[in-house]
């Protein structure tokens, strides 16, 4: 079940978070900063969403987004900052029905465009573009 997240999810979803950032490209690049990723979830909970996938009592996957500004158009959009399912849901459609949510919570927002990331070399992007979403950019990051 997706739900939306409150103040008492926070723990779980750093927990993910850091599992998140551990198991993908990022954890060469993202430095582990509990106190920020505590702000970060307080921002995101008062300023954006963060969906989470309930399974038997359980959190297993969250999608967290903002909604901001576009510095081109002016126009609110809703950005992903973090989509993650725990690797024995992955099965389960969890994923898709975050995203779903996320479409759904944007569109009660009035947002027109969602941004979603992808890890370069994953399914995400192939699994993204199947669902209508065009790759318009690749981010390259360089840790100095």
């Amino acid at each position: 079940m997706v739900r939306t997240a409150g103040p008492g999810d926070k723990p779980k979803i750093i927990e993910m978070a850091v599992r998140f950032i551990l198991s993908t490209s990022y954890r060469a690049i993202i430095r582990l900063v509990p106190e920020v990723l505590d702000n970060l979830v307080d921002v995101l909970l008062e300023h954006g969403t963060i969906l989470v996938y309930e399974e038997e009592g359980e959190l297993v996957g969250m999608l967290a987004a903002s909604a901001l500004p576009s510095p081109y158009s002016g126009e609110t959009e809703g950005i992903e900052v973090v989509w993650w399912v725990d690797q024995e849901h992955r099965r389960m459609l969890a994923g898709p029905k975050l995203l779903r949510s996320f479409e759904s919570w944007a569109r009660q927002k009035g947002i027109r465009v969602v941004k979603m990331g992808a890890p370069v070399g994953s399914d995400v992007g192939r699994f993204l573009e199947h669902l209508g979403y065009e790759a318009v950019e690749t981010a390259y990051m360089k840790t100095l």
